[in-house]
């Protein structure tokens, strides 16, 4: 509750100069692809691309495989062509965002990691129905967080039919260079979440003198360009891949019911990436 209402998130999308904007909270727009399309139809925008999380070092449960389809099938009726998949956010990967590193005992062994092609193989098979790709999503709180995990990750996938979502501000908070990620997964990466992320919070972040969620509420991510992300270096680097899937802005933060700041940073950063991407 104290959410805004869905014609509102797509109103203040549309009004921003957006083309489109991301399905968000399943069912957030809508449960069937005539309500979701009725809503962004609305507001002149189209479906970008959806978000779901998933223990990848599992076989995919019949469960996951049903809602990954009924997923798909809004992004088929919006023609969008991505979902960016994560693997499952845990409590006790929450915990160490930032500091993985120092905590051996969350990371996933090597007979994990063997299962994780096989299950986004699995993922593949149901989206690909739908003509749909597949784009992991490194992601803090999961069990690809850090630069040792994402690295691995993009072995896994290069070379397959499996891509990469690159996400500016978790790859930072990971640990990971952006830019490097490029560098090494070229074509691989189809969508990219722009992030900004606050110095002086994710150095509490990293000191474990704040906790993720805690950081998130005080300005972990701060507006597009105001941080301590290289958007230069990003915009060289995708021109260098010829990038030419969405650039989603993203700026996650703890809502406050009534204010009304997130619709105004929304203005901001679109303001910003269309002046970056020169749009």
């Amino acid at each position: 509750s104290g959410n805004p209402r869905p014609e509102e998130i797509l109103e203040c999308a549309s009004r921003a100069g957006y083309s489109g904007c991301e399905l968000g909270t399943h069912g957030f727009f809508g449960f069937t692809a005539n309500a979701v399309m009725a809503n962004y139809a609305a507001h002149n925008l189209a479906v970008s691309a959806s978000w779901y999380d998933v223990d990848l070092s599992k076989p995919l449960p019949l469960e996951s495989a049903g809602e990954i389809d009924l997923i798909c099938s809004l992004l088929q009726a919006g023609g969008a062509t991505v979902i960016n998949i994560s693997d499952k956010i845990v409590p006790e990967r929450v915990a160490v965002v930032s500091r993985v590193d120092q905590f051996p005992g969350t990371w996933w062994n090597d007979a994990d990691w063997l299962q994780v092609p096989r299950t986004l193989h699995e993922i593949q098979q149901v989206t690909s129905k739908r003509g749909v790709e597949v784009a992991v999503h490194q992601h803090v709180g999961t069990h690809i967080e850090s630069r040792s995990e994402t690295e691995r990750l993009i072995e896994i996938v290069l070379g397959t039919e499996i891509k990469l979502c690159l996400d500016t501000g978790h790859l930072l908070l990971g640990g990971n260079d952006p830019l490097a990620m490029i560098d090494a997964a070229g074509e691989s990466v189809i969508h990219v979440h722009a992030k900004d992320v606050d110095g002086p919070t994710f150095d509490r972040v990293r000191a474990g003198e704040i906790d993720y969620f805690a950081a998130t509420g005080e300005g972990l991510y701060s507006d597009l360009g105001t941080g301590i992300f290289d958007w230069s270096g990003l915009r060289d680097g995708l021109d260098a891949a010829d990038f030419s899937g969405w650039v989603v802005a993203e700026q996650d933060r703890l809502l406050v019911p009534g204010s009304p700041i997130p619709f105004e940073a929304n203005n901001r950063n679109c303001a910003f990436l269309k002046a970056l991407f020169r749009v």
